[in-house]
């Protein structure tokens, strides 16, 4: 937890990082974190349903904000901001996403997550030259050496991603 206090500002940040990305990526599913990262914010869990997180903070009196991701080699972050007196709700609710996200996870929820999913993959292709020297290095059997194997993120299902969730988020 690192806490950096600065008065004048209305909003509070909140960043979870959870430690798998686009490099713990299951050799046959590459591009599972990315699918995950697109999905996140929008996933409900058996508690609340991905609406429900809108309704409540609006109910308090703030303003809702679809918290952001990013998925990087080793980490995914989801991002939000919220008012300092809607701390203690952010934090349940992010608590209880990341807690049950994997029990709503279904075929459809993927397949709306796909577009995103592949977007973001092909944006990270084009930088992940940058690896080339891990690569050379490492040989394609390290995690890194492997980011520029063939994406496979179309043929990953419901339960491969709940499953995912359920682990390491």
């Amino acid at each position: 937890v690192v806490i950096a206090v600065d008065r004048p500002t209305p909003q509070v940040a909140l960043r979870i990082e959870y430690a798998v990305g686009d490099a713990l990526d299951p050799p046959e599913q590459r591009g599972m974190a990315r699918l995950i990262g697109a999905v996140l914010p929008t996933l409900g869990t058996r508690h609340l349903r991905a609406p429900e997180r809108k309704r409540l903070l609006q109910a308090a009196g703030f303003e809702y904000e679809t918290p952001s991701v990013f998925v990087g080699p080793d980490t995914t972050a989801v991002s939000l901001q919220v008012p300092p007196e809607a701390l203690e709700l952010a934090l349940w609710l992010e608590a209880d996403r990341m807690g049950f996200a994997g029990d709503t996870i279904t075929q459809a929820t993927i397949e709306d997550g796909l577009p995103r999913a592949k977007k973001e993959l092909d944006v990270a292709s084009t930088s992940a030259d940058g690896f080339a020297p891990l690569h050379a290095c490492l040989g394609s059997a390290h995690p890194y050496g492997a980011l520029d194997r063939p994406c496979r993120v179309s043929s990953i299902g419901a339960a491969e991603v709940a499953a995912r969730l359920r682990r390491y988020y």
